[in-house]
C-alpha cells in the first residue's frame, strides 16, 4: 500500500469517529469542488523503480438529483507516468493529461459518499521518455502516445469541515484503464483536497 493510500485511510478513520454534521443532498443543488490533485501510478513489478507522485489540478461539479444522489463531472489536469514491459525490457513514459469523467455519486451519509464514473483522458504536449530498453523498436509504446485513454473512476469522498456555502473536501480516486496495453501499468491513484462551493439550489443556502 502506497504512502498516499495510507494517509487517506487514516483521514477516513478520523472522519468516521467524528459526530460532526455535514452536507445533506437536495434535488437542484449545484456544487463545485476545486483544489490540488496528487496522483500515482501503482506498479506491481520488480522491473520498475518506484513510481513518484505527480501533481496537478482537479475540478469536480456536482448536481443533486435527489436526497441520496448526484450527477458528477470530473476534470483533472496532471502529469501521468505509464510503465510497460516485455520480457526483461522495460519502458517508462510521462505525459500531461486532461482527464474528464462523467458519472454518479451516492451519498451514504451527510459526510460520506462514493462515486463511479466513465473517463476519457487526452494527452497534452510532448511525451517524455523516462526510461527505454526499446530504442531498436519505436513501435513499442505506452498509452501516453495514444490519442486518448478510456476507463473507470471509482471515488470515495469525505467532508472535513464546512462553513456556510463553503466546505473542505477530501476525495480519493482509483482510475482503472480499460484501454491499457499488454504488459502495461496504466491505472492510477489520485487524491484531491478541495474547497466545495455551493453555487445554487432551490433554497438560498444548502441544508445541513
Amino acid at each position: 500500500m502506497t504512502s498516499m493510500v495510507k494517509s487517506f485511510v487514516v483521514i477516513l478513520l478520523v472522519i468516521f469517529t467524528s459526530s460532526a454534521r455535514a452536507y445533506l443532498a437536495q434535488r437542484g443543488n449545484i456544487h463545485v469542488i476545486a483544489g490540488p490533485f496528487l496522483s500515482q501510478t501503482p506498479v506491481k513489478s520488480d522491473r520498475f523503480s518506484s513510481s513518484p507522485d505527480q501533481g496537478g489540478l482537479g475540478i469536480i461539479i456536482l448536481g443533486d438529483v435527489n436526497d441520496s444522489g448526484s450527477l458528477q463531472i470530473n476534470t483533472f489536469f496532471f502529469n501521468k507516468l505509464y510503465f510497460r514491459s516485455e520480457g526483461d525490457r522495460t519502458l517508462s513514459e510521462q505525459v500531461s493529461l486532461a482527464h474528464a469523467s462523467l458519472g454518479y455519486r451516492y451519498w451514504w451519509s451527510q459526510y460520506f459518499s462514493t462515486s463511479l464514473l466513465l473517463y476519457t483522458s487526452y494527452p497534452m504536449g510532448d511525451v517524455n521518455t523516462v526510461h527505454s530498453d526499446f530504442q531498436d523498436n519505436p513501435a513499442f509504446m505506452t498509452t501516453a502516445r495514444e490519442n486518448s485513454e478510456t476507463g473507470l473512476d471509482a471515488g470515495i469522498s469525505v467532508e472535513l469541515y464546512r462553513s456556510g456555502r463553503y466546505a473542505l473536501m477530501l476525495e480519493g480516486l482509483y482510475s482503472y484503464s480499460l484501454t491499457k496495453k499488454t504488459g502495461e501499468y496504466a491505472d492510477h491513484y489520485g487524491v484531491i483536497m478541495g474547497i466545495r462551493y455551493f453555487v445554487q439550489g432551490r433554497e438560498r443556502n444548502p441544508q445541513y
